[in-house]
């Protein structure tokens, strides 16, 4: 008979612990990496025949008829002045304001049903391929501005609003870019805001 120490089966236990751990660690990782690549129509509309549960990147519109007065809320709300806004004027603006050489997309603007939703692609590094990064939500006070409080946040097809801490660092790290990005007299305007709303397919800001 061969005769084993227990610390021989502590060991060899251990070592099938971890080595499922990995393997479940490295198998997750896996699958997200595949959603995260996994090509997002981009389309107007959602397909009538669009499986349950597949993801699609329906992008805002920039109808020149419907945002034609956009600089002119632009200026009032820089002013203090409250202002609605619909997603068209938020996408001119966004267009006007990014230069012909960036190195990145505009952001683009959906307000539907109450909804707001914010989408760009990003190029993810080390691969060089770009994915659909999109969040749709409602707004909240957090610390001292209101931010988006995104309900779903997808990267590519991954839902990272299920992945926990995912979502949260993805859309502090966009948030951050797009502030930076923005003129201060804009800034200073957004934190005086006493109130973030959305109505059918409107933008509501509230100034002091």
């Amino acid at each position: 008979m061969c005769a084993h120490s227990s610390s021989d089966e502590g060991g060899s236990l251990t070592g099938v612990i971890v080595a499922g751990a990995v393997s479940v660690v490295v198998g997750v990782a896996l699958c997200v990496a595949v959603m995260v690549l996994t090509p997002v129509p981009i389309v107007k509309a959602r397909p009538a025949d669009a499986a349950a549960g597949a993801v699609v990147y329906i992008s805002g519109t920039a109808d020149r008829s419907r945002g034609a007065d956009w600089q002119g809320k632009e200026r009032d709300f820089i002013a203090g002045t409250s202002v609605k806004v619909v997603e068209d004027e938020l996408n001119l603006a966004a267009a006007a304001q990014t230069k012909p050489d960036a190195a990145s997309a505009p952001l683009n603007f959906r307000i539907r049903d109450g909804v707001f939703q914010v989408g760009t692609p990003l190029t993810i590094p080390g691969l060089g391929q770009t994915v659909i990064f999109q969040a749709r939500g409602g707004f909240a006070r957090h610390g001292d501005r209101f931010a988006l409080d995104a309900h779903e946040v997808y990267l590519g097809a991954c839902p990272l609003h299920r992945l926990p801490g995912a979502a949260g660092l993805v859309m502090n790290r966009i948030g951050a870019s797009a502030r930076t990005s923005l003129p201060a007299e804009f800034q200073a305007a957004w934190s005086r805001l006493t109130s973030v709303s959305i109505e059918g397919d409107t933008l509501q800001l509230a100034s002091q």
